[in-house]
């Protein structure tokens, strides 16, 4: 009876072990599991101890079937026993996280949260560039949030497809919190599962599963934004709840070109970036957020080679200026300019639109990234490495932010550290 208890505990609690994260259940639901079948062993042992189970059925155990004080002694040693190496087999270990790493505290960046790529659970993962986007945005949306450090794009989605312990995730990124999710899309329905996670415990914070149709994208992704704004240990403003709440756009359409794009650019492939903004800007003229990765792409291209300068620069002028008419606190907008008066040599302003970039979106790694291109070019070396640092602090991961250091290490005539950098 013993053994068949174990057997079956134990498939039992491996089960709903592998489809608790998946399915975005709660800790509790586990622990209970977990205490139930530990109770329930003794339990189980004394009742097949008492009973027996025969063609007539069950029925107390015959007296005499077991005989003096040592024979009962030894029982009880034999259950106590049992039951002990059978919470050291039911229990779970937490994966295959080094236990080195997981004894070492560490004290994240205040007030600070990662976004990461929300899963895409279609069987064919053809989604993976809408759920992508949505992680984006809400990473767009957070960033509004002034007292809010909001980790980048390229080190939040370092951990796509990876099955990493949020520990660890905090660990790598200095941060307090994280949100993660999955995304069904089926029939013109999304079935989506957020949660929100302390780095530190593992304890969930927050998590929902929305059942919408798909056209509801943007509430659903306003509610997740207040609700961890809702879960911070300190108040934003009215302004800011605005803001993190603001439309980019209400079309499905033009949406889903938008992040289409932004797959794109954050492949490399500027050029089906930009020609993908353009489609979204198409069905969507209003929506000023389309107009950054055109402007971006097209800059890029022109640094490339692959477009005229001055053709290139017009069009990303034209794309900046309509963005800004549109939406004058949108900070990616303004980070734009930032990159657009560094390929004129306009420096002045170029550090009047990096301030105005991260008064709007401290949390947007390029305002950091650009004006510290814009400082090396003008000798301000202190300033690039000061931009640099932040943009370090938002992105440590990105692999381009370390080769702007190299870069700079170079021009400080560090050959040494820029070698070792790139």
């Amino acid at each position: 009876m013993a053994a068949i208890y174990v057997a079956a505990a134990w498939v039992v609690v491996q089960v709903v072990g592998e489809i608790a994260p998946a399915l975005y259940l709660p800790d509790w639901i586990m622990t209970t599991l977990v205490v139930g079948v530990i109770v329930g062993f003794p339990i189980a042992v004394v009742l097949a101890w008492l009973f027996d189970i025969g063609p007539d059925g069950v029925h107390r155990t015959k007296p005499g079937s077991v005989k003096g004080l040592s024979a009962i002694v030894v029982s009880l040693g034999l259950l106590v026993a049992g039951t002990a190496g059978f919470v050291a087999l039911i229990v779970p270990r937490g994966g295959d996280v080094d236990e080195s790493i997981t004894r070492v505290a560490f004290t994240p960046i205040a007030n600070s949260i990662a976004v990461l790529p929300f899963l895409d659970l279609s069987a064919n993962k053809e989604y993976e560039h809408f759920t992508d986007g949505i992680s984006e945005v809400l990473i767009h949306q957070l960033s509004q949030i002034a007292e809010l450090h909001v980790i980048a794009r390229t080190s939040s989605f370092s951990f796509k497809n990876e099955k990493a312990d949020v520990r660890d995730i905090g660990r790598q990124l200095n941060v307090g919190q994280v949100l993660e999710g999955s995304v069904q899309r089926s029939g013109g329905r999304l079935r989506i599962a957020a949660q929100l996670i302390d780095t530190q415990t593992g304890a969930h914070v927050w998590s929902k599963l929305f059942d919408h149709e798909e056209q509801q994208i943007f509430d659903i992704q306003d509610e997740i934004a207040l609700a961890v704004a809702d879960s911070l240990s300190f108040s934003i403003s009215d302004a800011e709840k605005t803001r993190v709440a603001k439309d980019i756009t209400r079309d499905l359409g033009a949406y889903e070109l938008y992040v289409l794009a932004r797959h794109n650019y954050a492949k490399g492939d500027h050029q089906a970036a930009v020609d993908v903004a353009r489609q979204a800007i198409a069905v969507d003229p209003e929506f000023a957020l389309a107009y950054t990765p055109l402007a971006d792409g097209t800059m890029i291209l022109v640094n490339m080679g692959v477009i005229q300068k001055e053709e290139g620069m017009a069009t990303a002028r034209t794309a900046i200026d309509r963005a800004l008419e549109l939406d004058p606190e949108l900070g990616e907008a303004h980070a734009s300019n930032v990159l657009y008066s560094f390929g004129v040599a306009d420096f002045e302003s170029a550090q009047a639109s990096f301030e105005e970039a991260v008064k709007l979106n401290p949390s947007y790694v390029w305002s950091y990234v650009w004006i510290a291109n814009v400082y090396g070019r003008d000798g301000k070396l202190s300033l690039a490495t000061d931009a640099l640092d932040r943009a370090r602090t938002i992105d440590p991961l990105d692999p381009y932010v370390a080769l702007n250091f190299a870069w700079l290490a170079r021009d400080q005539g560090r050959y040494d550290r820029a070698l070792e950098l790139t």
